[in-house]
């Protein structure tokens, strides 16, 4: 495989990744008060939402340390594992505590794999491809903020949140 295409490949990769953190900020954030409404926490709903901002924003620079010392292969995949496996309680959450821990896990997630995407691009390709390819994710990521709501609405109006709350 040459240069390119491994670069291609890398590429896509990213862009996946900022996909899908993308896509929980707002098809999730769109029915965010419905699930909470299921899981009876509507006092506390900004919890949910201050739990992942914190968290993320909090790891941040921890992750470009952490790059620094062990790779940013594996902080990216680690983010990402992080990210996928908070998304996953989150949707086996039981009631409102359980949702902020585990919002706050995909936070962490979050926080890691959004700079490691534009660090390892940064790493990759030369400086003025790096500036061509932030200006696409940044656009990219803008995009999904206005098309991904409408699903978000869609789901938490027709069809109902399954929860274990009682």
């Amino acid at each position: 495989m040459d240069q390119n295409s491994r670069r291609n490949i890398l590429l896509v990769g990213l862009i996946l990744g900022m996909f899908f953190s993308a896509l929980d900020q707002t098809v999730v954030g769109t029915a965010m008060p419905r699930i909470i409404g299921e899981l009876g926490g509507l006092d506390i709903l900004s919890w949910v939402t201050t739990a992942y901002m914190l968290t993320s924003t909090t790891f941040v620079p921890i992750a470009g340390k952490l790059a620094d010392i062990y790779g940013r292969r594996i902080m990216y995949v680690s983010g990402l594992g992080l990210f996928m496996l908070g998304s996953a309680l989150c949707g086996t959450s039981e009631n409102m505590t359980q949702l902020i821990i585990y919002r706050g896990l995909q936070g962490i997630g979050g926080g890691i794999l959004m700079p490691m995407a534009m660090t390892i691009v940064g790493d990759v390709f030369w400086v003025a491809m790096f500036i061509i390819l932030f200006g696409i994710f940044i656009s990219f990521f803008m995009e999904n903020i206005k098309v991904e709501k409408q699903p978000g609405g869609i789901i938490s109006k027709e069809k109902p949140v399954e929860s274990g709350a009682k």
